[in-house]
């Protein structure tokens, strides 16, 4: 077990990230498990499975990576449907989708700062 710790600068505060990363047996090979921790709350995990070995630059790499997309992925759509619920959308059409790339929301600062860390921390992985 590996732990990663990192430091992304969201809008405002510093997000401390934790990534706890581990090796774990399977039926038919092993996996790489990734569990991530944003300000000592755990918000996300992922698992990749191998069945030889792995082709990363280092180890964990993918997991880290896909642990923090996911997490990623959740909070744009948590964006999305405060977007939705704020302008009483049902669906998004073109039209729609244009508005939301230069609508900030009031209470979405939360998630943009974390957004913008996580964002940073990404970038660090993927530097390698």
């Amino acid at each position: 077990m590996e732990v990663k710790k990192y430091r992304g600068q969201g809008t405002g505060d510093a997000y401390d990230v934790t990534i706890v990363c581990e090796s774990l047996p399977t039926r038919n090979g092993f996996c790489h498990r990734a569990t991530l921790f944003v300000n000592d709350c755990q918000v996300a995990g992922h698992r990749v499975n191998y069945l030889n070995r792995t082709w990363e630059a280092y180890t964990y790499q993918t997991a880290m990576s896909c642990v923090i997309e996911d997490r990623l992925e959740e909070l744009q759509a948590a964006r999305l449907e405060e977007f939705k619920t704020e302008r009483g959308y049902q669906r998004m059409t073109s039209k729609r989708k244009a508005e939301f790339e230069v609508w900030e929301g009031g209470a979405s600062d939360v998630l943009m700062a974390e957004y913008t860390a996580l964002g940073d921390v990404y970038a660090q992985i993927m530097r390698y």
